[in-house]
């Protein structure tokens, strides 16, 4: 997944925007041994959405260490159900 964060763009730094990710990245299915068992075709399947920046919500201007340690930890963990995502399937979800 490839994030773009709103925080990261100097002209959305005073906006609410800045709490705003948008995502763009695939996901793969019917990878599974049993899957192809059953003759199902493994798929790639592309989408685009928009997430919730919590590492800049919650920790965006701390300075203190555990604020920056979670920041990080943010940064690479995206929490679940904190993003919607429209894919080539036409499926829209988390």
């Amino acid at each position: 997944m490839l994030s773009f964060k709103g925080a990261g763009f100097e002209a959305l730094e005073r906006t609410p925007l800045r709490f705003v990710d948008l995502q763009v990245g695939y996901y793969g299915s019917d990878f599974m041994i049993d899957d192809r068992l059953a003759g199902k075709e493994p798929k790639r399947h592309l989408f685009v959405g928009l997430g919730l920046n919590l590492g800049e919500l919650l920790f965006g201007r701390s300075r203190s260490r555990l604020g920056k340690a979670g920041y990080t930890v943010l940064d690479y963990f995206q929490v679940p159900y904190t993003s919607i995502r429209y894919d080539t399937t036409g499926h829209l979800g988390t």
